[in-house]
């Protein structure tokens, strides 16, 4: 079992700036240039900066969108840095990685749930069975409006899917001078492209958890 070589973009910043240990969000795409394999290994801090930035560097890309109200980030939630890496069959780094960072941008709506709760956006690829054909990522979006104590309004679900549309658009580099274009790639060796975008209605928790905020415990024996 082994990766097909290609590229994987991460991007993220800090979860909730107002909680003690300034805890990291990240969310990672992985893909393949045109014509398939990873992109090269000198474009890679250019394919991050251009994700990050948008074609025209000045405030397109991720950047722009991030901040947008339809993505419901958490107001004190930041975006500031996207990395692009080259992944070997073995799962590790292949060349160098490329990094593209910038002054944080803040996300645009009022906390609506605690900042690791995540309304997660997951990417199909049209197939139903195999390996390599489902993906996910938890973004820190817990701004979106509650309809009760566990779901999102259909207003907020409707906006996460258009916004999370613009955002793949965004990473997907296709007719820019360095290509890239997401895929579901597995460890198994399967590899399919993304070809759909699914939001749910209810809450879920950020998943591996970077710089977790640490957790105090209260105990009492007992005597069975």
């Amino acid at each position: 079992m082994a990766y097909l070589p290609h590229t994987l973009v991460t991007f993220g910043g800090v979860t909730n700036a107002k909680a003690a240990g300034d805890e990291i969000w990240q969310c990672g795409i992985r893909g393949f240039q045109t014509g398939g394999g990873p992109v090269g290994a000198g474009d890679l801090d250019d394919l991050a900066l251009l994700i990050l930035r948008g074609p025209t560097g000045d405030g397109g890309g991720l950047q722009n969108l991030f901040a947008d109200a339809r993505a419901h980030m958490g107001g004190t939630s930041y975006l500031s840095w996207c990395k692009a890496a080259n992944i070997g069959a073995d799962g590790k780094y292949s060349a160098e990685p490329g990094y593209a960072q910038m002054t944080p941008v803040a996300g645009g709506s009022a906390a609506q749930a605690p900042s690791f709760c995540s309304v997660a956006v997951s990417f199909g690829t049209g197939k139903t069975l195999g390996r390599g054909i489902r993906g996910r990522i938890y973004l820190p979006n817990y701004g979106a409006v509650r309809s009760n104590g566990v779901t999102i309004d259909s207003t907020s679900q409707t906006n996460i899917l258009e916004w999370s549309v613009d955002m793949l658009r965004a990473v997907d580099t296709t007719n820019e001078d360095i290509e890239f274009h997401p895929w579901i790639v597995s460890q198994s060796g399967a590899a399919n492209l993304i070809t759909e975008i699914r939001v749910g209605d209810v809450w879920d928790t950020q998943r591996r958890r970077k710089d977790a905020i640490s957790e105090s415990y209260s105990g009492s024996s007992f005597a069975p």
